[in-house]
């Protein structure tokens, strides 16, 4: 495959139009997982979709979870439910 990855993308995206793409501020920051989706998700071109927004609480309680978890906390409490 010889095409710039950086001049399409998969999918119904509009990354590639824009000067950054997710990966290099997910590469820049060194962002795990998680975090990087969470930008992702918020970089995405919205409509009136609520789905990303959704996804984005979605992996932050998950996040949450493993912070909590890795912290030994028993009593488990995130903001959204």
């Amino acid at each position: 495959m010889n095409k710039n990855t950086r001049s399409y993308n998969v999918g119904n995206s509009d990354y590639s139009k824009h000067k950054f793409q997710p990966w290099d501020i997910i590469l820049e920051y060194n962002l795990d997982f998680f975090d990087g989706n969470i930008l992702k998700y918020l970089l995405r071109k919205k409509g009136s979709d609520k789905e990303d927004y959704e996804k984005i609480i979605h992996y932050c309680q998950e996040k949450l979870r493993q912070i909590n978890e890795k912290e030994n906390v028993q009593d488990l409490k995130l903001p959204f439910k």
